[in-house]
């Protein structure tokens, strides 16, 4: 509390609450200070120390997966995949490979991420035939629990749309409705 009585030969207690989820790596010192009315310690001082040790880089990707869906052959598909370092110390991303045809991203070369920052890389999906597409990203990183981590690839190469209209012309000689068949071949 920020205040309060304790009545003679009593005891009340009090909590001191230690947010360290945003503290980096050290060691760090604070005080509490209780002013009271006792005429020989009307401030005492509760030393407060923090240890922030070692500390570990934690890797969380989303999505887990990344389906593209039905892409054009000559178009490309893109798709984002976030890396947040959710641990207390800098996270290395030292290799970003891609296993499966058709499939690429933007990563281009080694970095760091601080705590509690995202990296944001684009994945592309290519198809250069029609058919279903499979793969596998795999990110290392110093995330001594999880050094390697799978995203799993999903896309679908379609053929472009090719139009056929039949009939190509229509002849009309008086007011009426005239077929046309728009056919994708």
């Amino acid at each position: 509390p920020a205040n309060g009585t304790v009545a003679p030969e009593e005891f009340d207690e009090m909590t001191v609450t230690i947010d360290a989820s945003e503290v980096n790596v050290g060691d760090y010192e604070a005080e509490v200070i209780i002013n009271s009315n006792d005429p020989d310690n009307p401030e005492s001082i509760v030393n407060v120390l923090l240890n922030i040790g070692g500390g570990q880089a934690i890797i969380s990707i989303e999505p887990e997966s990344l389906d593209f869906g039905n892409v054009v052959i000559g178009d490309v598909g893109e798709l984002t995949l976030s890396i947040t370092n959710i641990g207390n110390v800098a996270l290395t991303v030292s290799e970003f490979s891609i296993d499966g045809d058709a499939f690429d991203s933007d990563f281009d070369g080694e970095f760091d991420l601080p705590r509690n920052n995202t990296a944001e890389l684009m994945v592309t999906f290519t198809p250069d035939e029609v058919g279903d597409y499979a793969g596998t990203v795999t990110i290392s990183s110093n995330d001594e629990e999880n050094p390697e981590v799978e995203v799993v690839l999903a896309g679908v190469g379609l053929d472009p749309p090719t139009i056929s209209i039949d009939p190509e012309d229509v002849l009309a000689f008086e007011s009426g409705d005239y077929p046309v068949t728009i056919t994708n071949e």
